[in-house]
């Protein structure tokens, strides 16, 4: 009580403060525990959509099944044949547009799956590593020969290093896309670890075409 007195005779109006201070902290308090809350319940609140997804390995177990893809002789159900041939037949079935940003392409299914839906009229837009380009088994003039557009950055000082396709990003049944660290070669599917994710989340879709335009701006053709 003699501090109270004393701060009183010191300082008249610091009483009326300090409960002013105290009134317009409350709520605050409130306002700071509700967004905790909110926050929290957020974080256990779990994610369900309606889109379906595919993870898909490859690993270097599969290193023997390089024989089997290119034979198209599948050993058992784990053989690497099968999740290749899932890479095959996304390409052919695009319906109205492919893009497709890759580092390193040679498979030459792949390339020949390509070539056939862009002569069934499917726009085709690629972009791979211009350093990569250069592999003799990327058969990039292959494609260009078939019609299709090439891309790449201007500069080998840079690198394409995505691995990702989308096609029919505008059709709502149809829209698809696959994306992960695989290179789209024989080597990468049969004697790396690797591995993709197949979609048809229109959120992701969306994402990554507007990575793909962005790019297709700035890089020139092979």
């Amino acid at each position: 009580m003699d501090i109270l007195r004393q701060i009183r005779s010191e300082c008249p109006h610091a009483p009326s403060l300090l409960v002013l201070s105290i009134v317009s902290s409350v709520p605050a308090y409130f306002v700071l525990r509700y967004m905790r809350y909110k926050a929290n319940k957020a974080l256990k609140k779990k994610v369900v959509d309606n889109y379906w997804y595919k993870p898909v390995h490859f690993s270097v177990d599969n290193y023997n099944c390089k024989l089997h893809i290119y034979k198209s002789r599948p050993c058992q159900q784990t053989c690497a044949y099968f999740d290749f041939q899932r890479i095959v037949e996304f390409v052919k079935t695009a319906r109205y547009t492919l893009c497709l940003c890759i580092c390193l392409l040679t498979s030459q299914e792949i390339q020949d799956a390509l070539i056939l839906i862009h002569e069934r009229g499917v726009k085709v837009r690629i972009i791979v590593d211009k350093t990569m380009a250069e592999n003799k088994a990327a058969r990039i003039r292959h494609l260009q020969a078939a019609g299709l557009t090439v891309k790449t950055q201007k500069s080998s000082d840079e690198v394409i290093h995505h691995k990702f396709c989308y096609a029919d990003e505008n059709s709502l049944m149809k829209r698809k896309m696959f994306f992960g660290t695989l290179n789209l070669t024989i080597q990468g599917m049969t004697g790396n670890w690797d591995s993709l994710i197949f979609t048809d989340n229109p959120y992701l879709i969306g994402q990554y075409h507007k990575v793909f335009e962005d790019l297709w701006k700035i890089t020139e053709e092979y």
